[in-house]
C-alpha cells in the first residue's frame, strides 16, 4: 500500500512539474520567445509516457518558427500520428515544409495529395505549380549563385538597392556597447548596414553602418527607396527610447515607417496611417513608378500567417486602403518579401509548392491586383531551407537574395546570383487546343528530346494552352505534348544555322479521352463500329480491320488502358458452336492486337460469350432479317482500368 501510494505522489509531482514547464513554455512562446519556449516544452515531453498533443505541437512549432526544421519535422511526425485532428492547416503546412527541408519531397507530396484531395481548385495550383518545378529541375540552372564574403556568422538580408550600394539588414551588433539580444532567436537585433557594389563580380565591399542617426536599440530592417534615394520607407517595432510597446496581448508587433534621407541622417520620420499596435506591417517594397507600395501584414482579413499587399501612395504622400493581393498570390500559410519590378511580382512563400521553407516565387501582374498563378523560380535561387528577400537589377540580368540554406556563414547570409549567358537558339511557339472543342488546353506538359533520345528540356504550357521553347541551332529535336486525358502529340523540329529565327503559330491538337469512349451504364468501353465477322467464321476481315485500328490507336494513346475483349455470336446456329466460335473472335482480335504491338498485360482477357447475351429478341426460332442478327455479331472492348 505504501509503494502504491509512494507511486501516486512520484507521478502527481511528475504531472505538476510538467505542467509547470508547459505553462512556462506557453508563456514564453506566447511571447515570441521560442528559444526559450523549446527548453520548457523539452522538458514537459521528457515527463511521462505520453507527450501531451499541445506540447508536441508546442515544439514543433517552435523549432519551425527557429528554422530548426529537422526537429521540427520530428514532433508533426509524432503530433500528426499521435492526433491528426490537433493539425490544422497552418500547422499542417509546417509540417509539409518541414518534410522538404528534411528533402523528403515523396512523403510530402502524398501528404498535400490526401489533404487536399477535396479541394480542386488547391489541387489545380498545387499540379501546375509542381509540373512547373519538375520542368525547371530537368533542365541545366539558369543562374549562378555565390556567397558574398561580407555575410557575417549572424542574420544578414534583406537586400535593398541604393545608388550604387546595398543596403541590408543585420544582427551583427559590431558598434553597441551593450548587446540586445532578440528573444525569438537568441541573436543581437538588427540595424542597417550599407556596402559598396563591386560592378566587375556582384560581390560587396566596404560594410558600415547606414545612417548612423537611425539607432532605435530594437529592429530596423527591410528599406526600399524612392528612385532619387531621398524617401525611404522601413521596418521597426514599436518602440519608446529603449523600451518595446506591447499591444493588450504583450506583443510588441513591426509596424512601416517613412523618413526623409538629407546629409547622411534620416528625418522626418512618420509612421504610416495603415499602422497598428495590434498586428505587424512589414518588408515594405516601393514599385518601380513610386506610385504604390507593397508589403507584408498579418493584419485581420487575410488568408494566412501573412499577405502581400499593396496601398496606393496619394500625392499628399498618405497611404490607400491596403488591398490584399488576392487568393492566387496569398495562402493559409506565410507570404513575405514582396519585390516589383516591371509586370513581375517577386515574393516569398512557405506554402505555395516549393523545396522546403520559404521558396521565392514570381507572378505576372495582368490588372491591378490580379496576378498570373505564382512559379518557383528553382534552384540555384531556391533550396531547401529558407530563400527570400530577392531583388533584381533588370538592367544586368542580376541581382541578391537571401538565405539560410547549408553552408553558408550564418544564420541568414546574402547571396549574388546572375543570368548565366543564354546560348543562340530558335524560337518554336504555339498553342494547345482540343481538337473537338476546340477551345485551348491549359498546362500541357512539353517534353524536348535531342537525337540521343535525352531528355533536354520540360516546360508547361501556360493557362491559354501557349508555349514557347528555345532550341539550340542546327539539331534535331523530338517534342512530346502530353495531358492527361488526352492523346499524345509528337512534332520533329529541325532547328536552322539562323540565331533568333522564330518558329510561331505551331498549332497542337489533342483529342480528348471522351471521344475515345461510350458509356452504356457503369461500363466504359473504347468507341468502335460493330467489328464484322463472316458467318460461322472468326478470321478479322477487312472490315474488322479497320475497327481494331481504332483500338490500336485509343490504346497507343493512353497506355494506362487495359481492356477485356467480349465477343458474341447470333443466335442461328447450335448453342455449342456458338460459344466455340465466339471464344475463336475473341482469340483472333486478341491476337491481331498483339501482333500490332499492344503488350498482352494491357488485355485482362479474351471470352466468347456465344449467344447468351443478345441485344434483341432474336432468340432461337424467331424469323429475324439479316441486319437484326448482326446487331448480335460483335465484340465488345471494355476498359477495366485507365
Amino acid at each position: 500500500m505504501k509503494r502504491i501510494v509512494l507511486l501516486i505522489v512520484i507521478l502527481f509531482q511528475i504531472t505538476a512539474f510538467a505542467q509547470s514547464n508547459r505553462k512556462r513554455a506557453d508563456g514564453y512562446f506566447e511571447d515570441f520567445k521560442f528559444k526559450k519556449a523549446i527548453v520548457y516544452y523539452e522538458r514537459a515531453a521528457s515527463k511521462g509516457k505520453k507527450v501531451d498533443p499541445e506540447v508536441m505541437k508546442g515544439l514543433a512549432d517552435s523549432y519551425f518558427y527557429v528554422a530548426e526544421y529537422k526537429k521540427a519535422k520530428e514532433w508533426y511526425e509524432k503530433l500528426y500520428a499521435d492526433d491528426i485532428e490537433a493539425v490544422d492547416e497552418p500547422a499542417f503546412i509546417r509540417y509539409i515544409q518541414s518534410l522538404k527541408s528534411s528533402k523528403e519531397y515523396e512523403a510530402a507530396d502524398a501528404l498535400i495529395k490526401s489533404y487536399y484531395k477535396d479541394n480542386l481548385e488547391r489541387m489545380r495550383l498545387i499540379e501546375f505549380q509542381q509540373q512547373h518545378l519538375d520542368s525547371l529541375l530537368a533542365n541545366e540552372p539558369q543562374f549562378r549563385v555565390e556567397n558574398l564574403l561580407i555575410n557575417s556568422s549572424k542574420s544578414d538580408f534583406a537586400p535593398a538597392y541604393y545608388e550604387n550600394s546595398i543596403v541590408f539588414a543585420s544582427s551583427r551588433d559590431t558598434t553597441k556597447f551593450m548587446q540586445r539580444n532578440y528573444s525569438w532567436n537568441n541573436q543581437p537585433f538588427l540595424d542597417p548596414y550599407i556596402a559598396m557594389i563591386d560592378q566587375s563580380t556582384g560581390q560587396l565591399r566596404n560594410t558600415k553602418k547606414f545612417l548612423e542617426n537611425m539607432d532605435s536599440s530594437f529592429h530596423e530592417a527591410t528599406m526600399t527607396f524612392s528612385s532619387d534615394f531621398k524617401t525611404v520607407y522601413f521596418t521597426r517595432n514599436y518602440a519608446t527610447k529603449r523600451k518595446l510597446k506591447v499591444n493588450k496581448n504583450g506583443v510588441s508587433n513591426i509596424q512601416i515607417l517613412k523618413g526623409t534621407i538629407e546629409d547622411g541622417k534620416i528625418i522626418d520620420v512618420v509612421s504610416l496611417n495603415f499602422n497598428s499596435k495590434e498586428y505587424s506591417c512589414g518588408h515594405p517594397s516601393l514599385s518601380p513608378s513610386g506610385t504604390h507600395l507593397y508589403f507584408a501584414s498579418d493584419m485581420p482579413g487575410g488568408f494566412g500567417g501573412s499577405d502581400i499587399y499593396v496601398s496606393e501612395i496619394k500625392p499628399d504622400g498618405t497611404m490607400g486602403t491596403p488591398i490584399n493581393l488576392g487568393s492566387y498570390i496569398n495562402t493559409p500559410g506565410r507570404e513575405m518579401f514582396p519585390f516589383v519590378i516591371g509586370e513581375d511580382l517577386y515574393f516569398s512563400s512557405d506554402t505555395h509548392y516549393g523545396l522546403g521553407g520559404l521558396d521565392i516565387f514570381n507572378a505576372e501582374q495582368k490588372s491591378f491586383t490580379k496576378y498570373t498563378m505564382p512559379v518557383n523560380l528553382g534552384r540555384p535561387i531556391n533550396s531547401n531551407m529558407d530563400d527570400f528577400a530577392y531583388i533584381e537589377n533588370e538592367s544586368v540580368a542580376s541581382g541578391y537574395f537571401s538565405s539560410n540554406r547549408a553552408m553558408g556563414k550564418g544564420d541568414d547570409d546574402i547571396y549574388y546570383y546572375e543570368l548565366l549567358a543564354p546560348k543562340a537558339y530558335q524560337l518554336y511557339s504555339g498553342q494547345i487546343m482540343d481538337k473537338d472543342a476546340n477551345s485551348p488546353i491549359p498546362f500541357a506538359t512539353i517534353k524536348v528530346y535531342n537525337e540521343r533520345n535525352v531528355l533536354e528540356k520540360e516546360i508547361v504550357a501556360n493557362d491559354k494552352g501557349e508555349y514557347s521553347l528555345k532550341l539550340p541551332l542546327e539539331s534535331e529535336y523530338t517534342i512530346i505534348f502530353i495531358k492527361p486525358g488526352y492523346t499524345q502529340h509528337t512534332s520533329v523540329v529541325k532547328t536552322m544555322n539562323t540565331p533568333n529565327l522564330e518558329s510561331k503559330k505551331n498549332l497542337v491538337l489533342l483529342v480528348s479521352f471522351d471521344q475515345f469512349v461510350v458509356k452504356e451504364g457503369n461500363v466504359e468501353k473504347i468507341k468502335v463500329n460493330p467489328i464484322f465477322f463472316e458467318s460461322f467464321k472468326y478470321a478479322i476481315t477487312p472490315q474488322a480491320e479497320v475497327e481494331l485500328k481504332k483500338i490500336i490507336l485509343a490504346m497507343n494513346s493512353f497506355p494506362k488502358i487495359r481492356i477485356r475483349i467480349e465477343s458474341h455470336t447470333d443466335s442461328r446456329g447450335p448453342d455449342l458452336l456458338n460459344y466455340k466460335l465466339s471464344n475463336q473472335r475473341a482469340r483472333s482480335t486478341y491476337d491481331y492486337l498483339i501482333a500490332n504491338g499492344i503488350d498482352p498485360s494491357r488485355i485482362e482477357s479474351a471470352i466468347g460469350y456465344g449467344e447468351t447475351e443478345l441485344r434483341n429478341y432474336c432468340i432461337n426460332g424467331v424469323k429475324c432479317t439479316e441486319d437484326e442478327h448482326l446487331i448480335n455479331r460483335r465484340s465488345d472492348f471494355i476498359i477495366v482500368s485507365k
